[in-house]
């Protein structure tokens, strides 16, 4: 059939469109390849930020990891002697030391179940001073413990972001505890600074409740890794105010603010293979 003059230029036109019309859609899909190539190449340079949990876990595998599941611990600290067995089911404190009553040994399982024998001899305790008794076995072995008992089940924590401490940046985590197998001080609040190059644990603060409540930093000093679990002995601090926000302590502490109250000494620390409970 042949086409008339008209029909030709209308066929053309078509043709001209329909290439036009080709040519923008492919400009489009490729810029549109382009876009989400160099998306794609920003996402992967842009280094994601840890959250609190991995943070906690990078501390506990750089101070030993799960060796405290296949060790005996035991130590010294104020002339008293602890120790610490642990196994998948249960865990054992205990603290013994001598006083006018005769040779003391205290027993705590799973931070609930304290007893006391005097000379070998089973002694009755009340409530109250049996809790007393766990509080204060449990406040050693918790600190003596850091990091490892941060991925403890009753621990919440939440990232906080980082702060320079003297030439280092520091990832702070803030630590709460679910009133459900969180302890007699579940009300507590604590911030850890960990090095964000090495994820070592170097400061934390806390306040408490207890006994008129109060707050307190500490300085790791004296590392040492004995049978591959890290050991920390602290500087224990102070502030002038009784509650500041846990996050400003680090500035009074470069800023030679905080009142210094003691050193936490851990000596004689021996760790052996786990025996069994």
């Amino acid at each position: 059939m042949c086409l008339t003059d008209q029909s030709l230029i209308e066929t053309n036109n078509c043709l001209v469109r329909t290439t036009f019309g080709d040519k923008q859609n492919s400009k489009f899909m490729r810029l549109t390849a382009i876009f989400m190539i160099v998306i794609g190449l920003i996402a992967c340079k842009k280094e994601k930020k840890p959250d609190s949990l991995q943070i906690i876990v990078k501390a506990i595998e750089v101070h030993g990891g799960d060796k405290f599941l296949s060790s005996t611990v035991s130590f010294d600290f104020r002339n008293k002697s602890y120790t610490v067995a642990r196994s998948q089911e249960k865990y054992i404190y205990t603290r013994s030391f001598q006083d006018s009553s005769g040779f003391v040994q205290d027993s705590l399982v799973n931070s609930v179940e304290f007893t006391r024998h005097i000379d070998s001899e089973l002694q009755v305790t009340n409530k109250e001073w049996a809790d007393k008794y766990a509080s204060s076995i449990n406040s050693v072995l918790y600190f003596f413990q850091l990091p490892y008992l941060l991925r403890d089940p009753a621990v919440i924590t939440t990232d906080r972001g980082t702060s320079q401490i003297l030439d280092k940046v520091y990832q702070l985590v803030e630590v709460k505890f679910k009133q459900e197998n969180g302890g007699t001080d579940f009300d507590d609040i604590y911030m850890y600074w960990f090095d964000q190059q090495t994820g070592q644990l170097d400061f934390f603060g806390y306040n408490y409740q207890v006994d008129g409540g109060g707050t307190r930093f500490r300085k790791a000093i004296n590392r040492r890794t004995v049978n591959g679990i890290v050991i920390q002995d602290y500087i224990n601090y102070r502030p002038k105010d009784k509650f500041p926000e846990l996050t400003s302590l680090v500035t009074s502490y470069q800023n030679n603010e905080l009142i210094k109250l003691s050193e936490i000494v851990n000596e004689e620390v021996i760790i052996r293979p786990y025996q069994g409970l």
